[in-house]
């Protein structure tokens, strides 16, 4: 029978097996999700491939790929580029910046749930009425 015990501890194998392919790919892979009843279960995976950073060469930075795009596009929506992964609040819920949809002028900010990491687009507004109400983290 497969209940919330055995569940957890096949997330925690894939997960574990998940961390060594992101290190032969060099990407980031995010997976969760499942369902179990009373005569079955299954694993539900769900992925986002994000690219890490490229390592730094002598000299020079790694440079973040979704950190690069934030900061093209910041000021455009009127954020400063220091605003990438900055928390706002929604009913709540702790999100963070992290991108922008440029040809989406309604839902233009990419924001991630700081829970799961789950995607959500969201307008400017929202993410800057928002900002106001995340908990004040210290420097």
């Amino acid at each position: 029978m497969i209940d919330r015990a055995t569940l957890t501890l096949i997330q925690g194998r894939m997960a574990q097996k998940l961390r060594e392919l992101e290190d032969e790919l060099g990407i980031q892979i995010d997976a969760y999700g499942g369902q179990y009843g009373n005569t079955d279960g299954s694993a539900v995976a769900k992925f986002r491939f994000i690219k890490r950073a490229k390592p730094a060469t002598p000299g020079q930075p790694a440079v973040d790929p979704r950190r690069a795009a934030f900061e093209s596009y910041a000021r455009v929506f009127g954020f400063e580029p220091s605003d990438f992964g900055r928390q706002l609040s929604h009913r709540g819920t702790l999100y963070r910046l992290v991108g922008f949809n440029a040809g989406s002028p309604k839902n233009a900010c990419s924001i991630e749930r700081v829970s799961d990491r789950k995607s959500f687009k969201g307008p400017v507004s929202l993410v800057k009425a928002g900002f106001a109400l995340a908990p004040k983290v210290a420097a």
